[in-house]
């Protein structure tokens, strides 16, 4: 939800995030099966995605800002640190990724 609010001020293609269900009268579904899209789990949402379309991963970017964020990072020719943890920041600026929010 929160992930699709910010997606309206941007220019995003696709929002991908965990997922919440809730019943009719808005409350959260407990039963629900939830994908919960972080660390590992985010290339294969990504990649599951966008499974059987092409897609031009050298002029994609992705943001993130953590170390667990690396492997779907990598997937992309534009991967972007905004206030990267020090695991992220550390593989950053090994790369010669881009660093948003540090001075």
């Amino acid at each position: 939800m929160l992930l699709n609010e910010i997606a309206k001020h941007i220019e995003v293609d696709e929002v991908i995030g965990t997922e919440l269900s809730f019943l009719e009268d808005e409350s959260y579904d407990f039963d629900s099966h939830m994908f919960v899209t972080t660390g590992k789990n985010k290339p294969i949402a990504l990649l599951e995605r966008f499974k059987g379309k092409e897609v031009d991963w050298v002029n994609s970017y992705a943001y993130g800002d953590s170390y667990y964020d690396y492997d779907f990072m990598n997937l992309t020719g534009n991967p972007i640190a905004v206030n990267p943890d020090k695991g992220l920041r550390d593989i950053t600026k090994e790369k010669g990724w881009e660093i948003l929010g540090e001075s």
